[in-house]
């Protein structure tokens, strides 16, 4: 059975669904998620390669 579609009706398929504004909303955060996990898996990194530098140095002056 074919359906005629209004103006009404062509207009509301071209707004966002709520699906996919759950959807783009859900990926927005993951993304950001993941820029913050990134950026302080960098951190983590940086203070043990510090701690491991500072240990060599203690060692070293120490004797």
């Amino acid at each position: 059975m074919h359906m005629s579609v209004t103006g009404d009706e062509r207009d509301a398929d071209q707004e966002a669904r709520p699906e996919m504004t759950v959807l783009s909303t859900l990926l927005s955060t993951l993304a950001r998620i993941e820029a913050a996990l990134s950026s302080m898996d960098r951190a983590i990194r940086e203070i043990g390669d510090r701690a491991g530098r500072g240990d060599r140095n203690r060692r070293w002056m120490n004797g």
